[in-house]
């Protein structure tokens, strides 16, 4: 300790720390404990005797008052930070060297190697502990592979045929290890040797658990045959599901001049593609408007084939006149969906999407486009970590600390030339028009100010409007530039002002209030139904004024039935509406947008939870226009679309102090926020929603509210500020008799004691849920609670409790037809049946569970029940079954990205052992 060895005693009282450590700042309840130190051969004394060594073990770690064991109400907990513990040091140092790649990778994993000094556990010889020992030594051969892996891809080979073919003989049937040692040996011309080793474990395969070898041995092993597998320093063959983003917008049409600029970016970027250099960071910066987007995706798509692994982009959001800049952590979760991970896979904080987003990008030959970047701090997050991507980025800003810390290379954009001006009307409008009007064509250009974005909106007005001469439009140009600026950024802002201007006067009026409206709506975006709620008019009307804005180059359209606005042109559009609509209609068309969000949300949650307890909606605003989702997938593809818009909606209603909505819309985010595992954006739309229930003064909402928040604290890893949040909901229920709350309150509070691993605490919860919600009458919830109630005494070993209330849970969701409490409830009886050495039997429920997952397409839980039959073959020794199981599961998983469960499959399928928790 500190540095110096502490004796903390005999073998019997170094096996109870033991035990601790290993669950590090989580209670082990007694019964636990005392079966993990004596198993088989607990004496009858056995409390008295933990609480013995217990005693010894705090006087021992005494000078350590940063490690301490507490006494909890259900057993004892060793409070520590896990960099004590070896066990938790290693764990860690593997994570993160998940999420780095080549040298970093390298040192991570030989530090996280070094702890290793004998077998785990030693001093404990119990049905536990031997447990325990397969999966930390599953661990460390998962390390150690991945570690010969790196080293492999450093040239390492000559020092490793070696310790592989120990290796190898110790684990004759693993693939992976098999495959490095035919890698090492054909580096170092032993083709022949190479050759020898795939076809002993092809027969061992075989003969042992009549099974063929993988496709990826099969691949090396022609590779080995051709004489064309990979050098040193290139990837080996893995299982290929990254999928290829092509994220890019379209090319942008009309473009001219900027051909030095293209030439400038070229050379810029001219050192990427080797992943062990630096990365090539190029920065983009100007004025709004001054073309950096057209420049960036000209540039691109002109070099598309520099990127065969894809291009992901994201738009930052960094100067919107309206919405906040773009968080990392939600751009990283747009960017991490398009690289196919599975929403439920996207880890909660930003930091460790990072290390995701950087592990899938090692390598890779990849373009990342960052549009708008507001500053360093919300860019970094999104730098990949590899020398192989090349990363762009547009800012109004110069980014000088990526300079001095990322060598980022800066290409200051300035306004057109008068040529390149010229270039683009003529381009537009046609050779013969501007050379039959030349002084109006010089006067236009002067009006523009050499602006891209100014220039564009001119010329779709004289292209909408060929037969009008020049010399009218620059006659409202001059009429419609009443400000005098006094910088060159109000020359811009000024030039695009007046053309904006003189292009709304020949617009239909609708078009021309929907323009003004439009500077009003929620988000970076808005579809037709949204701006037919806005604006209230019939969809095909507001389809037509759509499509005149985008004719008039103020509304661009990405994506079908979406449109968005230059953050500048919705800066013009929002001074309209200020100016020339009275506050009360622009106050209506506000509510009607917000409703038209509120209500189609509601109406999607529906369909995602039907049996949650409902709420009681007003009817939408007169003018609103709903849309509701015909099926739960359709619904999820709306709040996917539709996400920053609605989180938008709800900042809206607090400016607007529109109470109710403000929480209704937090009730209607809340199951798409927990299916995608969007916990963060949960906590903070429930901050908002509990704000607004104390406003209202209704303490049976703000009961729920707090319920609500605190769940979605828990679910963030905040389970402290959670648990306090639901402590106060169950006694505002308490206050209010509230059944429903009182009954939700302890479900809720059941699940998050059981996150903490307060397995004793979740028992005593879920039976109180469930007894409060068979009152209640509604058999759904009842099950929910029931099956939830099975589920953590099954984890404390009572499994006659346990099996009999999943049952019953089981009989109330086949009799009210709801299929996915069955899949959840059949699921807890094949854990509850191998845990307690049921075999047979928990195969029957597992298969029976897989049956309903496939039914529902939910191919998640579809991949978690075969690696759980995956377990139960192991145990019955049907080793061919086992593998075929965990194969389909990994499959699943990584078609997903679900890299965490996909890690644990691996390791079950190198040493054929299960690695969950079993009997």
């Amino acid at each position: 300790m500190n540095g110096a060895e502490v004796d903390v005693g005999p073998a019997r009282q170094r096996g109870v720390l033991a035990a601790l450590v290993v669950d590090l700042n989580r209670v082990v309840p007694v019964e636990q404990l005392a079966d993990r130190v004596w198993g088989d051969r607990t004496p009858p004394r056995a409390r008295a005797a933990l609480h013995s060594y217990v005693s010894r073990l705090r006087k021992a770690l005494s000078p350590a008052p940063e490690v301490k064991i507490v006494r909890r109400s259900a057993g004892y907990s060793l409070m520590a930070d896990e960099s004590v513990a070896d066990i938790h040091r290693f764990r860690d140092l593997c994570d993160r060297a998940l999420g780095s790649g080549g040298g970093d990778g390298l040192q991570l994993l030989g530090t996280a190697l070094r702890l290793w000094r004998g077998a785990a556990l030693a001093d404990l010889n119990t049905g536990w502990a031997d447990s325990e020992r397969r999966r930390l030594d599953h661990e460390r051969h998962a390390a150690e592979t991945a570690y010969t892996e790196l080293r492999l891809r450093g040239g390492h080979h000559a020092e490793l045929v070696a310790e592989l073919s120990v290796r190898w003989e110790e684990h004759p049937t693993d693939e992976r290890v098999a495959g490095q040692l035919m890698t090492a040996l054909y580096r170092c011309g032993r083709q022949a040797d190479a050759l020898d080793v795939y076809e002993r474990v092809r027969t061992q395969l075989r003969e042992e658990l009549g099974a063929d070898t993988s496709p990826v041995l099969g691949r090396l092993h022609q590779q080995i045959l051709d004489g064309k597998l990979d050098q040193p320093g290139e990837r080996l063959p893995v299982h290929d599901r990254f999928p290829v983003p092509h994220q890019l917008a379209a090319q942008p049409r009309g473009f001219v001049g900027r051909a030095e600029e293209l030439a400038h970016l070229t050379d810029m970027s001219a050192d990427t593609g080797d992943s062990g250099e630096p990365m090539v960071i190029s920065v983009i910066t100007g004025p709004g408007g001054i073309g950096k987007t057209w420049l960036a995706l000209r540039w691109a798509h002109e070099r598309i084939d520099r990127f065969p692994d894809g291009q992901v982009q994201a738009c930052l959001r960094g100067f919107d006149a309206v919405q906040q800049p773009l968080r990392p952590a939600t751009a990283l979760r747009g960017i991490l969906t398009a690289l196919g991970v599975a929403p439920e896979a996207i880890p909660d904080d930003v930091d460790t999407r990072s290390a995701l987003y950087r592990s899938l990008l090692a390598g890779k030959r990849m373009l990342v486009f960052l549009d708008d970047a507001r500053d360093v701090s919300q860019v970094r997050p999104l730098l990949p970590g590899s020398g192989s991507c090349t990363v762009l980025i547009t800012s109004r800003h110069r980014l000088t600390d990526l300079v001095s810390s990322d060598g980022a290379r800066v290409l200051s954009l300035d306004v057109f030339s008068e040529q390149e001006g010229r270039e683009l009307l003529a381009r537009r409008l046609g050779a013969n028009r501007l050379t039959s009007e030349p002084r109006a064509v010089s006067e236009l250009l002067g009006h523009c100010h050499g602006v891209p974005l100014t220039l564009g909106i001119v010329a779709a007005r004289a292209t909408a409007q060929a037969q009008l001469p020049l010399d009218v439009l620059v006659s409202e140009l001059r009429d419609a530039a009443t400000f005098r600026p006094e910088s060159r950024t109000d020359v811009l802002t000024a030039s695009l002002r007046s053309v904006v201007s003189s292009s709304c006067v020949t617009l239909t009026p609708c078009a021309a209030t929907l323009f003004a409206l439009l500077g009003l709506a929620p988000g970076p975006s808005v579809s037709t139904h949204a701006a037919a709620s806005l604006a209230a008019l019939p969809l095909a009307e507001a389809r037509a004024c759509l499509r005149e804005l985008q004719e008039a180059n103020l509304a661009l359209q990405p994506v079908p039935d979406r449109y968005r606005m230059h953050d500048l042109i919705n800066a013009v559009a929002a001074e309209r509406a200020s100016r020339e609509i009275p506050e009360t209609l622009r106050t209506a068309a506000e509510r009607r947008v917000a409703d038209f969000y509120l209500h189609t949300a509601a109406a999607g949650q529906r369909l995602l939870n039907p049996h949650r307890p409902g709420v009681t909606f007003g009817a939408p605003a007169d003018g609103c226009l709903p849309r509701p989702a015909l099926d739960p997938a359709g619904a999820v593809a709306w709040f996917e679309a539709e996400s920053d818009c609605l989180l938008a909606t709800q900042e809206l209603a607090v400016r607007r102090r529109w109470h109710t909505t403000v929480w209704q819309l937090a009730w209607t985010l809340t199951p798409f926020q927990r299916w995608c595992g969007n916990h963060y954006d949960n906590v903070a739309v429930w901050r908002h929603g509990l704000a607004a229930t104390e406003e209202l003064g209704d303490l049976a909402l703000r009961a729920r509210a707090h319920r609500w928040l605190g769940h979605a604290y828990a679910r963030a890893g905040e389970s402290a500020r959670g648990l306090s949040h639901l402590r106060r909901a169950c006694a505002l229920a308490e206050r209010t008799a509230d059944p429903v709350d009182r009954a939700y309150g302890q479900h809720t509070l059941s699940l998050v004691w059981g996150w903490q691993g307060e397995d004793d605490r979740a028992v005593e919860c879920a039976r109180r849920a469930e007894r409060l919600f068979a009152v209640l009458g509604n058999p759904i919830w009842q099950a929910e609670a029931l099956n939830t109630l099975g589920w953590y005494e099954g984890r404390l070993g009572r499994y006659d409790d346990a099996r009999a209330h999943c049952a019953r849970a089981l009989a109330l969701n086949e009799q009210h037809g709801y299929a996915d409490g069955q899949a959840h409830a059949l699921d807890s009886l094949g854990y509850i049946a191998y845990r307690g050495g049921r075999f047979t039997e928990a195969l029957d429920y597992y298969h029976r569970a897989l049956t309903v997952r496939r039914d529902l397409g939910d191919r998640y839980g579809e991949a978690t029940t075969l690696a759980s039959l995956g377990d139960v073959y192991a145990a019955l020794g049907q080793r061919p079954e086992a593998y075929a199981a965990w194969h389909k599961a990994l499959d699943l998983h990584l078609s997903r990205q679900c890299l965490a469960e996909a890690r644990e499959i691996q390791r079950s399928l190198s040493l054929g052992d299960p690695v969950h928790a079993g009997p």
